[in-house]
């Protein structure tokens, strides 16, 4: 009955498997079927079944593997002993999994009191994050589902992120709707075929500039900002399901009238001349005509609807790129000061050292001057970083101002107005541009300390090259010359390599010595385009100097 030397021992020991007895399985909770196995029995025929994984010796990724006698399943024979007692106990009803508040990628409806579904341009607020807390209870914009099953969010910094749906919460959508709101141009020529739309009705403009302080009549497509302010004012409510009234198109005064009270109600200087003007450059133009006065309406509606979208869509992203080169420069300052900061103990250490004299030392001054060249590529990485990430903002300001200038240039010369407003925004941007690079050229003039100890060193170092490579370059020449001059001597007596393996081997030493000159020269180039690339980011420095005051009179003779 024992199982040492016997065939199946063997077999298992050549197989790199361990014999069946060491499997501690419990005899009072394996069926009758399986004690032969247990007692270390195990048969012939059942030996396919055993514990390999693989023809190789059962050396597979999950290691040895055996076969459960009672749900012939292929489990570690280092768990098979938890995998049996959790096979063979008693089964207790596993309870029934709760079904998600909403399920990825679009849902049919929410019950009362559930949270809003998860669905691409929504609202959503990160929560239960653990290993980064600091984006807990932000909010941000859902843009796509990805293949991994996560969200990318979009936060308000602009930054875009991955994260699972259980660390995100739905936000109801503002103003109840999550539909843009569409801006429904009246008087156009859809409503002039239709003869009657759907709108509030607008306040009527009696020939003279509106009040300053007086409520603004709502414009077409607010009547979602109009109802609450109606409200306000003690006007009767409507129900939700009361379709609005039936109305004419509105004449032209009307809408310029309400146009202008949107626009100018920030109290501007001249709101209401400039509007007195308009109103009455257009009286003048249309004469009084109603499908002329309805045209027109249209066409200027569509006008300032459209350049005032854009002028929010450039702002924003003009906003967008500012704070984008602002972490840029700062990441890439840091970057400059921990290159600096590394390198403080090396070039200590090769400003000590001396000509070197012996192997050794040589080695250890080109590893010192290896680090520090990685060093200051590494800075010289970081600066044109802050130069490009600098000039990002400046180059998408001056493209989105010519592409809103020149558009507004083509405009009619009756919406001049628009184009001044347009460029006062400008003005600002390039203020707030202009303070930007202040703040760069700050950070830089900070940085000066570290860059010019960095400029010591690569000023010496090219002196130490070019020598040193002037110094090769002739010892090559001159070793050419000599094989050369061996070389004449054998061509002289008229012999051949191929007879000859001493003149074969001036001819190899001289191919090898001309391929050295030319890595030689490559080398050079390299490091006179390293140096020029440190020259011209050493001329993008802020000088740091303080701007010499005039001298006074009296001072002349100090």
């Amino acid at each position: 009955s024992s199982h040492f030397g016997s065939r199946e021992s063997t077999q298992a020991a050549r197989g790199g498997r361990a014999p069946p007895h060491s499997l501690r399985w419990p005899m009072a909770s394996v069926p009758h079927a399986c004690k032969r196995q247990r007692q270390g029995l195990w048969a012939a025929d059942a030996e396919p079944e055993a514990a390999v994984d693989d023809a190789s010796g059962g050396a597979g990724r999950l290691g040895r593997v055996c076969e459960c006698p009672g749900c012939r399943e292929r489990v570690p024979v280092r768990s098979i002993n938890r995998h049996l007692d959790a096979c063979l106990a008693p089964s207790a009803p596993s309870p029934k999994r709760p079904r998600k508040a909403h399920d990825i990628g679009g849902q049919e409806g929410c019950a009362a009191g559930q949270p809003p579904p998860l669905v691409p341009n929504a609202r959503v607020r990160i929560c239960n994050l653990k290993r980064r807390p600091a984006l807990n209870a932000q909010e941000g914009e859902l843009l796509e589902h990805m293949a991994n099953g996560r969200w990318k969010v979009r936060l308000a910094d602009g930054a875009q992120h991955l994260f699972k749906a259980k660390n995100l919460e739905a936000l109801p959508p503002e103003g109840g709707t999550s539909s843009p709101r569409e801006f429904v141009l009246q008087g156009s020529s859809a409503e002039a075929g239709a003869g009657t739309a759907t709108h509030p009705p607008v306040a009527p403009l009696l020939g003279a500039p509106p009040d300053a302080e007086a409520e603004p009549a709502a414009l077409p497509g607010e009547e979602g900002e109009a109802a609450p302010a109606a409200a306000a004012r003690g006007s009767p409510d409507r129900g939700a399901a009361e379709p609005p009234p039936q109305l004419p198109p509105p004449r032209l005064l009307q809408l310029l009238g309400a146009l202008h009270a949107r626009v100018e109600r920030t109290a501007a200087p001249q709101a209401a001349s400039l509007l007195a003007r308009q109103v009455q450059e257009w009286r003048d133009l249309v004469g009084g005509g109603a499908a002329a006065e309805d045209g027109l309406a249209a066409s200027f509606g569509a006008v300032e609807a459209h350049l005032s979208s854009e002028q929010r869509r450039i702002t924003a992203e003009l906003e967008q790129t500012q704070a984008s080169a602002s972490a840029q420069v700062a990441r890439w300052r840091r970057a400059v000061e921990q290159h600096a900061e590394e390198s403080v103990g090396s070039l200590e250490a090769y400003q000590a050292l001396g000509a070197p004299t012996t192997y050794q030392e040589m080695c250890e001054r080109n590893q010192l001057r290896s680090n520090l060249e990685r060093a200051v590529s590494g800075i010289m990485d970081a600066l044109e970083g802050m130069h490009q990430a600098d000039n990002e903002p400046g180059v998408r300001l001056q493209e989105a101002e010519e592409s809103m200038l020149g558009r507004l240039g083509l405009a009619l010369e009756r919406l001049r107005e628009l184009q001044e407003g347009a460029e006062r925004l400008f003005a600002g941007r390039h203020s707030e541009v202009q303070r930007g690079r202040s703040d760069t050229t700050a950070a830089l003039t900070e940085l000066r300390p570290h860059i010019q100890r960095m400029d010591g060193f690569v000023q010496r170092c090219a002196e130490e090259v070019a020598k040193e490579a002037a110094e090769r370059q002739a010892g090559y020449e001159q070793q050419l010359e000599d094989l050369k001059v061996e070389e004449a001597r054998y061509v002289r007596a008229n012999d051949s390599p191929r007879k000859n393996p001493k003149f074969a081997n001036v001819r190899e030493e001289m191919e090898s010595v001309q391929k050295l000159l030319e890595d030689q020269q490559k080398q050079e180039a390299e490091q006179a385009a390293f140096r020029e690339r440190w020259r011209v980011l050493m001329g993008k420095m802020p000088s740091g100097e303080e701007p010499t005051r005039k001298r006074k009179w009296y001072q002349l003779w100090a």
